[in-house]
């Protein structure tokens, strides 16, 4: 189980629920693609997907919305880890500086 943690909350998916994310993304990009065959009025009139259909698929869209939402809050908190990264690597090196300010 994959766990990811932030002020906001934990967030935690299992592999059943990686496996039902991966499956209505894959449903979404079916749909999706269908979707670019009607590019015109006429075409339109054709449409093969009904609205239950088109209703699940509104759903799919906020999957991944909620995970772009995820993505930015994980780069984020990439900025400070790498920022916090590269402060411990300048301390370690300059260990003297450390010591004299803490001497103070």
């Amino acid at each position: 189980m994959y766990a990811i943690s932030f002020k906001f909350g934990t967030v935690r998916y299992s592999r059943d629920e990686r496996a039902q994310y991966i499956a209505k993304l894959e449903s979404l990009k079916s749909f999706l693609e269908g979707l670019q065959v009607y590019n015109t009025r006429a075409k339109l009139t054709n449409l093969k997907y009904d609205v239950p259909e088109i209703e699940q698929q509104k759903e799919n869209l906020a999957i991944v919305e909620q995970l772009e939402q995820l993505e930015q809050k994980i780069n984020e908190c990439m900025k400070i880890v790498n920022y916090l990264s590269t402060a411990l690597h300048i301390m370690k090196t300059n260990k003297n500086w450390a010591e004299t300010s803490i001497s103070r």
